[in-house]
Order: C-alpha cells, then structure tokens, then sequence
C-alpha cells in the first residue's frame, strides 16, 4: 500500500511522480494499493486525474514519449510470455497492454468523509468518484463493537488503578460514545442540523484520552516527586533545627560564662586604667619639668656657644703667637735662674690654663698703702 507524504510544496508534478512511480510498478511487477485521503487533497485537480484513471485507466500528460519507450520496451518480454501468439510487437499494442495490466492490479483508495458540501460537490464534479468506485459506507458501530475496541485499546495500556475501575472505564467509553451519537440524532430532529461521528472519531476519541492521560500521569509523578523532595527536605530541617536548638543551648551556657569572665576583666581593665591615667599625669608633669630644664639648659648651651664664638678671634690669636714662639727662646727662658717679673706672669698664666700645680717656694709680705701685698717669688 502506498500512501502520498502532503508537504507544504506538495505540488501535481510531485503527485504526477508519485502516481507513475506506482503505475509503472503495477503494468511490471504486481498489485499495488494508492490510499488517498481527503486531508490529502491540496487543489482539486488532484481530483480530476484521479477520476480521469477511474474512467479509462490513463492520465493524461503522465509518461512523455521517451518515458512511453522505456515502459514499452520494459514490458515486451512479459507481454511476449503470457500472451503467445496474440503478441504484437508494436508501440501501441503494447501500451494498451501495459495499460490494462494497470487498470488490474492499481487500486486506488479514496478514503474521504461525508461531513459538509464538499463531498456532494466532488461527487458532482467527478462522477467516476462513485461510478467508478465500489463505495463503503461505514454505519455507526454497535455497542458491543464500541466496547470491543474500547478493551482492546485501554485493556493493554498500563494505567495506575485497579481491574475493575480500568473495566468500568472501558464501559463508559463505549455508552458515552453511543449515548453522543443519540444525542445526535436528537439534535437533528429538533433543529435539523447534522452532527457526524465515524468511528474513525470514536479511535480519535480513545487515542485522545489516552494521551492526555500519560501527560497527566507523568506531571502527577513529577508533582508528586516534587513534594516528596520537599517533604523530605522539611523533615531534614527539622533534624537540622533539633540538633541547632541543642548547640544553641550548650553556646548559650559558654556564653553566660565567657560573659562573666568578660565582666571581671572588664573591672580588671577599669581598675588598671586608673593606674595607667594616674601614671600618665606623673609622667606628664616629670616631661613638663624636664621640658623646662631642658629648655634652661639650651639657654645655657647658647651662651656658652656665644662665649665660645667671642672667644675663637683670641684662641686664633694665640694659636698664631703660639707658631711664633722661637724653642730657642724657651731655651733661653730655661737657663734663667730669676726671670723677669713679665715672664713669671706668663708662665704662670700658662700654668693656670693648663691646670699644672703652682709651687710657692717662699713669698714675703710687703707693707703698702691701704693694705698688705704678696710679694711674687
């Protein structure tokens, strides 16, 4: 059985493709069946071909003429085999030949639906839609048939539920279904409007329910899961806040004790800083004194460096005197058994400066005016 796939660039040269692809193989090799639906119907010269092959067999426009040879020549030894002596090996015998091989063994299926003006148009259109055709008309089916094919579809789907829940819902299926069709037929006597349903629509309806049915099974699962994680995450917490609750009061206890240790440290350091501030204030009034001192003392050091810079000229002085003392002179200073009062005056300003002892060798009081004198050795 072939059956065309509808895309949306389905066109009739694809349709013209399929069909000869299936004619070809019925005039050569065996039967074949070509189902076509209604859904399958994208422009209705789909329809006037295939009622040009319900009334004669052909299509026209199917095979060009180099197409034709190659099907003629496919085809001649068969034709030779079967027939014997009524074979006649010319194009147009042949061709009919293939043709009626065709018209035995290709089947079309036309499967379409009774439901609204588009059928009775068709039909009107193409009339070898029925002249040709050997028609099937499907009347509703029986309960008993509904609840057949009720049990065989739900009987074998796995469904969380007991046996006999599951058969009385196969029960159902079948009496909602027929009760649907009498309302139907309820409605079109009252308003005279038709309301079809095939049994196509009844397997629609069971394949419907089904699928609906696994969608919410699975969401349930996954609800359920979900709050059985969540569950057990809540009895967790509470194991988890248990055993908090329990450290809490052993830290609580550690910490009334580190609490009271904190206190009695706490007057330790208040006790000490006391000390420490008493401490600071000697400390700063010892600074404030030694800050005076030091300040007394600097007053000091700058006179001093003021007497110092006063007194460099005549260090300098001296020091030039000093280069100038001839040793031969001291020499002769030496050898003198009385030197000069002069002299003695120097020399014993050199022995002041230099901190040498002074010997008195004898000295004798001098009478004068207003007072007694040493006289100098």
């Amino acid at each position: 059985m072939f059956q065309i796939t509808v895309t949306k660039s389905y066109s009739l040269s694809q349709l013209f493709d399929d069909i000869r692809e299936q004619y070809t193989y019925a005039g050569t090799r065996g039967e074949v069946c070509f189902m076509f639906t209604d859904n399958e119907i994208k422009s209705e010269q789909f329809l006037e071909y295939i009622n040009g092959f319900l009334s004669s067999g052909e299509i026209p426009g199917l095979y060009s003429t180099d197409e034709k040879d190659g099907v003629v020549n496919d085809i001649r030894m068969v034709a030779k085999k079967e027939c014997g002596r009524d074979f006649e090996d010319t194009g147009d015998w042949l061709w009919r030949y293939f043709v009626n091989k065709v018209r035995s063994r290709l089947h079309f299926v036309l499967c379409m639906s009774p439901v609204g003006e588009k059928f009775r148009t068709r039909a009107r259109k193409f009339p070898s839609l029925v002249s040709g055709c050997s028609i099937n008309w499907f009347f509703p089916w029986p309960e008993a048939a509904l609840l057949d094919v009720s049990k065989q579809r739900i009987g074998t789907f796995q469904m969380e539920t007991d046996p006999q829940t599951k058969q009385h819902l196969m029960q159902f299926m079948a009496a909602l279904h027929r009760q649907m069709l009498l309302m139907s037929e309820e409605y079109f006597m009252r308003f005279r409007r038709s309301v079809f349903s095939t049994p196509k629509s009844y397997l629609s309806f069971l394949e419907s329910y089904l699928v609906v049915y696994q969608q919410k099974f699975e969401q349930i699962n996954v609800l359920a899961e979900n709050i059985g994680g969540g569950l057990m995450k809540l009895h967790q917490a509470g194991e988890d806040v248990r055993l908090m609750k329990i450290n809490l009061a052993e830290k609580e206890a550690n910490l009334q004790i580190a609490t009271k240790e904190t206190d009695t440290l706490l007057l330790e350091i208040t006790e000490a800083t006391g000390v420490a501030e008493k401490k600071e204030s000697e400390v700063g009034a010892v600074k404030e004194m030694l800050s005076r001192d030091a300040q007394k003392v600097q007053a000091v050091k700058d006179d001093a460096e003021q007497d110092l810079e006063a007194a460099k000229p005549m260090l300098e002085a001296a020091n030039k005197a000093l280069d100038s003392i001839d040793p031969k002179a001291l020499q002769n200073v030496k050898k003198l058994s009385n030197p000069p009062a002069l002299v003695k005056r120097i020399l014993d300003g050199v022995c002041i400066l230099l901190h040498d002892p002074m010997e008195m060798r004898h000295c004798e009081a001098v009478p004068e005016k207003g007072g007694s004198w040493i006289r100098d050795s």
